[in-house]
């Protein structure tokens, strides 16, 4: 009876342990934007003050390539100011002092531009698994997987062939007249349907 009630104790003791680590790393997401914004004060009130900056997309450990890399670096932000964690040709602190994800090639949230010799196509990911749009809300598997999209938005990968063949299939399929299977309406004039851009003031 007594190992039974010493082996309780150290079972609740063990749990109550976790509860509190687990509060505790739940309450640093919030003080760690806190210390972000101290860092760098004209982000206040901007895009870049929301978590999605160190977390979207999630490449591991929930963090994108900007947050590991504020991980690895103790929450030093300063320490990577230098590096181009998302690999775009800009340091992490052009793109802050630019207001532009350190840690993502997308300008909005999951909003994403593809450069294209024939005309950029502007991509609407959220709008694209939203359950009124195409059926498929989500059902990650229709576009992503084995020989189908990355789940990381990168625009130095090309994906012209995955595209003609997921996008253009879909389109067809879905017979909606908002859905393009023309070239142009997906290299031109989709640029039209871009969202506003959120004000930075």
């Amino acid at each position: 009876m007594n190992g039974f009630k010493a082996g309780t104790i150290v079972a609740a003791v063990a749990v109550v342990a976790s509860v509190v680590a687990a509060w505790g790393q739940l309450q640093a997401t919030p003080s760690l934007q806190t210390s972000f914004v101290g860092t760098y004060p004209a982000v206040a009130d901007t895009k870049l003050d929301n978590c999605a900056t160190c977390h979207m997309p999630v490449s591991t450990d929930s963090l994108n390539s900007y947050g590991l890399a504020v991980r690895d670096a103790k929450l030093r932000f300063k320490d990577i100011e230098s590096r181009d964690s998302d690999g775009d040709g800009k340091t992490n602190l052009e793109e802050i002092l630019a207001l532009s994800y350190p840690g993502s090639f997308s300008k909005l949230l999951e909003y994403y531009v593809f450069t294209n010799t024939k005309g950029q196509v502007h991509f609407n990911h959220e709008m694209h698994i939203s359950s009124n749009f195409n059926g498929y809300p989500g059902v990650c598997k229709e576009c992503h997987g084995a020989d189908k999209f990355p789940r990381r938005f990168d625009d130095r990968i090309d994906v012209r062939e995955l595209s003609h063949q997921i996008c253009l299939r879909c389109h067809q399929r879905s017979g909606k007249a908002s859905a393009p299977t023309r070239c142009a309406s997906c290299h031109e004039a989709a640029a039209d349907a871009a969202p506003e851009k959120p004000k930075t003031e």
